[in-house]
């Protein structure tokens, strides 16, 4: 199983969508995810204050904003 990690913060409309897409397809595709709120670290928040929604598939690969069904899709294909 593919470990996810979504960065979002609160009142994000953007981040809602994403974990909403991410919800989706867990039906169609094995994976599990946390959701990570950068406005409670400081490191995090430097890091993706101007990207988020970021969508983190294991180590490696990062999806940032805007965050296409289609995008996500391959990746969880080619990293499945």
């Amino acid at each position: 199983m593919q470990q996810l990690t979504l960065f979002s913060k609160p009142d994000c409309h953007l981040c809602h969508d994403a974990r909403d897409l991410l919800i989706a397809l867990q039906r169609e595709y094995d994976f599990s995810f946390e959701e990570l709120d950068i406005t409670q670290d400081h490191a995090l928040e430097d890091k993706y204050r101007d990207s988020i929604p970021v969508i983190v598939i294991g180590s490696q690969l990062e999806l940032a904003a805007p965050i296409h069904e289609r995008e996500l899709r391959a990746a969880l294909k080619q990293n499945g």
